[in-house]
């Protein structure tokens, strides 16, 4: 919406305007991060929430300050800790950049990530075997499941790696933007190569599943 035709020559009021600054800011302050060399991926999900933020704040006719900051994070309070301190980071960021203090901390406990007994990914293999539906994809999924556990990708470079970047030839896997955007290469098992190869179609994405759709199949 063109906000000169809504309002013809009608200034904005001072709130209003301050909002719409605020978006601009945030416009300002990705190109800036952009510039740093930070990875699209982190980007991605920070304009995201910064993005919802500067709506709330249009919404509610607010201007940016540190209150409002912690107003808005509140609103993720039913969250882990390591979600509500990825939030922080972001908030902190932008007001930092538009020279706004803001000093909130979130405790995150140290915690060892959870072991997968040899037994539990065997009980997976048994049901993926065992599905009445989708009987396609049994194999595809089954495929998933051993290259997760033989090569100890993340979620995000498994829906991530594209065919081109599985070189059967070489017994190689090539991760392409990888955690801190950085490339690396995985050898391939010898138990993993021949349904691989299965999977080598012209698809873009070897298993054909979006990051978010991959961490919802296993936790099915």
């Amino acid at each position: 919406v063109d906000i000169a035709e809504v309002i013809g020559s009608n200034p904005l009021p001072p709130t209003i305007t301050l909002c719409l600054g605020t978006t601009q800011a945030l416009d300002s302050y990705l190109v800036s991060l952009r510039n740093k060399g930070l990875s699209e991926s982190y980007i991605s999900k920070l304009s995201e929430y910064l993005g919802k933020f500067c709506d709330w704040l249009v919404n509610t006719l607010q201007t940016l300050n540190t209150k409002c900051a912690e107003a808005f994070l509140s609103k993720s309070a039913h969250l882990k800790p390591n979600s509500r301190a990825r939030y922080v980071t972001y908030l902190k960021g932008f007001l930092n950049y538009m020279d706004i203090p803001f000093e909130v901390k979130v405790k995150v406990p140290r915690t060892l990530p959870d072991y997968i007994e040899g037994s539990e990914i065997d009980q997976m293999v048994d049901w993926l075997k065992s599905k009445q539906s989708h009987k396609k994809s049994i194999g595809r999924d089954l495929t998933l499941l051993e290259t997760a556990k033989r090569t100890g990708m993340r979620r995000s470079e498994l829906g991530d790696l594209k065919v081109k970047d599985v070189a059967l030839d070489k017994n190689r896997l090539y991760v392409r933007g990888g955690k801190g955007d950085k490339d690396r290469v995985i050898p391939i098992h010898a138990a993993l190569k021949g349904s691989l190869a299965e999977l080598k179609t012209g698809d873009a994405r070897v298993f054909g599943l979006k990051p978010r759709s991959l961490g919802n199949k296993f936790r099915d």
